[in-house]
Parts: C-alpha cells; structure tokens; sequence
C-alpha cells in the first residue's frame, strides 16, 4: 500500500505545473525534502481525473519560497548540505558534477543522487559522451573555475581521443572527426568510438587530406631517412599549457572544446584538419614539440609572433599554407554554398563552411570573463532573437565565409548583432541604449558598447548565395539583386553606426546584405516593399523586434519570455517565433516562451 502511495504522489507530482515564476525557464532547482502545504487534501490515488488546484497553488508558493533562498554552486561547488540548490541551467549542473565525482573518496552528496536516475555517473567518460553538445558549456565553466585541466587528467588519453572525435562529429567537423580517427593513443590501441572508418580516398572526400609521414598512426617512429617537419599547434589560440601531465590528446580536447564557442569556422577550414594531426603526430616524435607558456586557459596575441624563435616557417600559421593542408573543396563555387533545406518557413539547419584562410586572426577577447545574472535582463527588443530563425534559414554566417570570412571573422553572435543594429530604427534613443546590446556583446566575448570584431573581415568581392533564392523558383537572382536598394531605414542605421566608429568591413558587408533581408521579410510577412509603411511606424516589416521580453542568459541557453498577448500573428505565419531549439553556431539552447 506505501508503495501504491508513493507512486500516486509522484503521479500527481509529474501533473502539476510547479516551476516559480522566480527562476529563469532553464534553470533546475534540486529540493531535499518538501512538507505537504495542505495535509489530507491530497487523494491518495491515481484514479482522481485531476490535481486538486488550492493543493497546487499552495505547493507552487512553498517551492518559490524555497527558490528564493536556495543555494548556488560556489567555483562548481555546493559548501555544506542545503536544503535546496539551483543550477542556471543542464551545463552547470554537470560541470558540479563532474568536479564531485573528481573529488574520490567522498561521500555521494544528496543532490547528486537526486539526479542519479535521469543522470547515470557511473563514469566520467560516458557522462560527457552522452552530453556532447554540453561539453564545450561544461569546459568553459570548468575554465572559469580553474578546474579544466584537473578535470581533463581523471581521463586516459585514448578517452580524451575519444571524446574529441566525438565532439568533431557532434558540432559536423567531419574532416577533424576523420583525421582523428586514423590516430591511435601512444599504447596504440583503438577506443570503441562509434564512428565508421574512413579509407584515404573518403578521407579526402571528406576535406581531410591522409595522414602521411615518418610517424605511423600510432605515433611511433618508422625507420626512414626522413623526418615530419616542425609544426606549431593550430590549437594554441584557445588552450595552452605547460603541465607535462597533459597529453596531446588532453591539449586538444581542451582547446577544442574551448574554441568552439568563436572559432568553430576555424575548426571547419580544409587546413585545420591535417594541420592538427600533423601537430600531434610531430609532437609525439618530437621532445621539443612546441606546448605553451605557463598554464593559461586564454587567447594571448603575443603568441601569435613566436614563429621566429620556435624554428617554424612563418607562412605555417596559415592552417592552409600547413604542409597536408591542400585538400580543398571547390564543388559548389564560392557564394554558392548548399544549405540543407526544411518544408518549414525561415527556419534551416546552417550549412558547413567553406574553405578559409586563418592568416588574420580574429579580435576574440577570452581574457573577457562574463557573469550572467540569474534574474535576466528587460528588453523592449525582444524581437531581436527572433532573429535567429532568419539566420539559421539563410545560412548565415557561413555562406558567406567563402567570398568575405564572415564566419570566423564575425562570427554568429556579432552577425546577428549587425543585421539587428541595421533594422532597429536608431532614431528613438532608448532603443538604442537598449540591455540587449549589451547582453549580444556579451554573448560574443566582447566589452559591451564595442562593435563586432571584424579583424580579417574582406568585402571587396560580395555576392548573395545561390541557395538564397532557393525559395522562389520564378524569381531572377540577379535581376532582383540589382533591382534592391537599400531603405531609408537601412541608410539612417548604417550612418549611425559609422558615427558610432564601426568598421567600413562591417557597413559595407551590411549596405549590401540588408536590402535582401528586408525583401525576404515582407516575402515572409505577405508583403511588399511598396506596400509597406515607412520604417520605423507601428505598421512597418521590422516593427515585430520592438518586443517587451525578459531574456535569460546561461553558459548553454538563451530563453526569452514575453507575454502571450504579444503574440504577432503575421510573425507566427512565418515562422519566427518558432523555438530554435539547440543552434550549433550559437553552441546553445534558444527557447521563446509566450506566458
């Protein structure tokens, strides 16, 4: 019977909508123990058609009171035992995790019971497997904590391997993910990573050129007269370290996790691939591979000048001027870069991004150590994430890394910045000191009031992707690229962001990309450029970003709530407000909720 009880209890539990409206969507609350608000009022039984409401709405007061008090994890640390934590949001919770399991010998806190059943930690290995979309939130966490690399050397090195190969094929790195697989760990042995070994030729289809050299696959020397030549380790950028301890296998996972956020482009280039392997296979031969100075978890320019003392040819900093770094793909042109299309309207997956050149690295601040505040940020741009359906429909940033280096040198964050500061009408003064800029800079590692960085950034050729047109099969590409000019709108924005000391990359990029995004939204809206009222009334196409929302942000989420009286229903038909759900080029969860 206690059994049968129980089982009732948790039923309506599961039923009742409990969430305080004090935490942030993403946010997860661990509860030790809960009083019933109202003993007796609750039927025992499964059979009852519904929660008993007065019974709910007391238990919704008592979970946001403990809410208000509960205790947040100090540097991934829970001090004591509380009666309640709260975690911003999945990537926190098993960055904690992950530090308790690493701590051996203690006893297994409640809270991490709590999470047994939904969360196994029976190893460490196949809790970061399982999560490999968290893993770069989770190791940016660790980072700021000064915890990642205690945390990398509770993995063997093949483990470490295996997770990088894991996480390429996770984020669509397929060349990085294929290299990798012809690597072995220095006792040359193979993990049971389930990914489908790859000859030469598909290696090569695939952008990653084979490994070749005196070092075999499993990095030992073969007897030959020749010898690799010296290499500087591509991942050098996002992680460097001096601690012997750590393995090549360890260096990379490491970097690679923490680059992902603003270099995955990078990550994408034809010569990242065989120069990464290339490195490792040198470093492994070599006792004098090239490892860091003292242990620091960020960017420092002035480890972009070593090339002179370290014996390397300067022109090797360009991932594709690294010897095997010659397998590029020019199938489908540039500005004419394929995007996987969905029935759905605006919304697609972003395509892979084309070859790169790395020589100019981009302006990413990582010294910028960001804090979010757990109880979000008023915004009357709302709107402004919708956005991001637009983006990810398009393609962009990465169609156009190809002709411009928009990708890596922008990025998806200070993209979606750009197109929201040329649409947003300037002339009302508290939209332009509005919190979400400052929340978008934050997001792209930037101080905020600093524009997007847009150091390698060329405008001199610009075309509109082919794939762009997709949509419309009667309408001539060119003709209506040259037939679209730029609106008053667009005008009156971009001068104010020359006054503000943005730079001509940025405006030029935008002078010419804009005028297509505001015809692709009256398409979307079921208008016309004529039909449409001047920018910047109530009635005109860019009136839906002025939006009265509340916006959170995590290290693995973006969640953005309104009311449900805001609901626009032209913005409904064409599928902007629409949840993106996990979005790769933003490495997090965007989440719109209408309450």
């Amino acid at each position: 019977m206690e059994a049968a009880a129980r089982n009732a209890v948790a039923h309506h539990l599961a039923a009742a909508d409990l969430n305080p409206t004090c935490l942030p969507p993403s946010a997860i609350l661990l509860i030790r123990s809960l009083r019933d608000p109202l003993p007796g009022r609750l039927a025992v039984s499964r059979a009852a058609a519904s929660v008993d409401q007065r019974w709910q709405q007391e238990l919704r007061s008592s979970v946001a009171c403990i809410a208000r008090t509960a205790v947040r994890p100090a540097q991934g640390r829970i001090r004591g035992s509380p009666e309640a934590i709260v975690f911003a949001d999945d990537a926190e919770l098993l960055a904690c995790i992950l530090l308790d399991l690493a701590d051996a010998g203690r006893q297994t806190p409640w809270w991490r019971e709590a999470v047994a059943r939904q969360i196994p930690q029976s190893a460490m290995l196949d809790l970061l497997g399982k999560h490999i979309e968290l893993l770069p939130p989770i190791f940016r966490l660790l980072a700021g904590w000064d915890s990642i690399e205690r945390i990398a050397l509770t993995l063997e090195p093949q483990q470490a391997l295996q997770l990088c190969e894991r996480l390429a094929m996770g984020f669509d790195l397929h060349a990085v993910a294929c290299a990798l697989s012809q690597i072995h760990a220095p006792d040359g042995r193979r993990g049971d990573v389930p990914i489908e070994p790859q000859s030469e030729e598909r290696a090569d289809r695939a952008g990653a050129a084979p490994i070749v050299g005196p070092a075999n696959l499993s990095g030992e020397r073969e007897n030959s007269t020749h010898s690799l030549l010296p290499a500087l380790n591509p991942c050098r950028r996002w992680f460097a370290t001096s601690n012997p301890r750590l393995t090549v296998e360890h260096q990379v996972l490491i970097a690679m996790a923490l680059g992902m956020e603003t270099s995955l482009a990078e990550m994408s280039s034809p010569g990242f691939a065989p120069s990464l392997t290339h490195w490792m296979l040198w470093s492994r031969s070599s006792d004098e591979a090239w490892s860091g100075p003292a242990a620091n978890h960020h960017f420092h320019p002035e480890l972009e000048d070593d090339t002179a003392s370290s014996g390397v040819a300067a022109d090797a900093q360009s991932f594709d001027e690294m010897p095997f770094a010659n397998a590029t793909d020019d199938r489908f042109g540039r500005g004419a870069t394929p995007i996987r299309r969905r029935d759905r309207p605006l919304t697609a997956e972003a395509p892979l991004s084309a070859a790169t050149r790395l020589d100019v690295h981009p302006q990413i601040n990582n010294d910028y150590q960001t804090t979010w505040d757990v109880d979000g940020v008023t915004t009357h741009l709302g709107g402004v994430f919708f956005l991001i359906n637009l983006l990810e429909r398009l393609g962009l940033p990465d169609c156009f890394e190809a002709d411009c280096r928009l990708a890596s040198a922008v990025g998806a964050f200070g993209t979606l910045e750009c197109v929201a500061r040329a649409l947003v009408p300037h002339a009302a003064a508290r939209l332009r000191a509005d919190p979400v800029w400052e929340v978008l800079a934050k997001l792209d590692r930037r101080e905020p009031g600093s524009p997007p960085r847009s150091a390698g950034l060329c405008c001199d050729e610009l075309r509109l992707p082919h794939a762009w047109f997709d949509d419309f099969d009667r309408i001539d590409a060119a003709a209506l690229g040259r037939s679209l000019s730029p609106s008053a709108q667009c005008i009156s924005a971009i001068a104010a962001l020359r006054g503000f000391g943005w730079p001509q990359p940025l405006l030029t990029w935008l002078l010419f990309v804009t005028p297509f995004l505001e015809w692709r939204l009256h398409q979307a809206f079921g208008t016309t450029l004529d039909e449409a009222a001047p920018a910047g009334t109530p009635e005109s196409g860019n009136s839906f970003l002025q939006l009265l929302a509340r916006v959170y942000v995590s290290e693995a989420h973006i969640d953005v709530v309104t009311s449900v009286e805001n609901v626009n229903l032209a913005v409904r038909m064409a599928g902007l407000d629409r949840s993106p759900g996990w979005v790769k080029s933003l490495q997090r969860v965007v989440l719109f909720h209408f309450e």
